[in-house]
């Protein structure tokens, strides 16, 4: 997948989370790479 088009999907994605629309920005009270880490211990499954 093209790097422009996995950027896009994933602006998508954080400002759904954070406002709840995907056109709307608002201050994240943590960052995306944070959100995306997997819980430890659970070798990258997503619960």
């Amino acid at each position: 997948m093209p790097k422009g088009v996995l950027h896009k999907i994933e602006s998508m994605l954080s400002k759904f989370l954070w406002s709840g629309k995907i056109d709307q920005r608002k201050l994240h009270p943590i960052s995306w790479n944070t959100v995306c880490k997997p819980k430890k211990g659970k070798k990258g499954d997503w619960e």
